[in-house]
């Protein structure tokens, strides 16, 4: 008898102490950004939206960059979806982490167009390439060539020229990579491209280059899936 009072006292001791204690809340909230998505090298700023009061907040950015700012700013360098970790601690020391995906795109361009051939060049027709270099040095060798054009009446211009290729980062940088150079294989003449004095002409999904000639870039935004 004495037993089976002890073993229910027990119980109900247990089930008094389980009662007694209070329900942990963990902080929470959501992470805000300002825009949709983002391109290589834009400022990401990510803020926190919360009703919990806390003691800290710790930002991993998912590029190996972290922060404990409460408002979160990090710049991506390579197109891809980005995991973003923010952990929350309370003034009790309870911790929860809460994510958010980011986007980074990057600029592609995909037409390239010969408006005006440079002064350098006295024919009325040439053989037309395009070659892509990373600098622009004359003999830098290019990365990509395109098929020749033979016999390309300048008359007829502009000529158009398909291509594929990542820009630089976000608006007035678009420019700064690859470099572009229409030639003439024959001569090995620049019949437009990046010169001494060049000036940037932006339109809406193109901007236009004048210096050897006259070209542009038509590009758009590529994102990653």
């Amino acid at each position: 008898m004495t037993k089976k009072v002890l073993a229910l006292c027990s119980v109900v001791l247990l089930l008094y102490a389980c009662q007694s204690e209070e329900p942990t809340h963990l902080p929470e909230g959501v992470i805000e950004s300002d825009k949709p998505y983002y391109v290589i090298n834009d400022i990401v700023q990510l803020r926190l939206e919360s009703s919990s009061a806390l003691a800290s907040v710790q930002w991993d950015f998912g590029n190996g960059k972290s922060s404990k700012t409460e408002i979160g700013q990090v710049q991506y360098l390579e197109p891809g979806i980005y995991e973003v970790n923010l952990t929350l601690t309370d003034l009790d020391g309870i911790s929860n982490v809460i994510s958010k995906e980011i986007i980074v795109g990057q600029y592609h361009g995909y037409e390239a167009v010969l408006h005006e051939v440079s002064a350098g060049y006295s024919g009325d027709s040439g053989n037309v390439q395009l070659r892509l270099s990373n600098s622009d040095f004359l003999f830098e060798e290019a990365f990509w060539v395109s098929l020749i054009i033979e016999d390309f009446q300048f008359v007829d211009l502009p000529l158009a020229i398909e291509i594929d290729v990542p820009l630089g980062d976000a608006r007035y940088h678009k420019h700064e990579r690859p470099f572009f150079k229409f030639m003439e294989t024959e001569t090995e003449t620049i019949l437009g491209g990046e010169g001494s004095s060049t000036s940037y002409t932006w339109l809406e999904n193109e901007f236009e280059i004048s210096g050897l000639g006259r070209y542009s870039i038509k590009y758009k935004l590529v994102l990653p899936e």
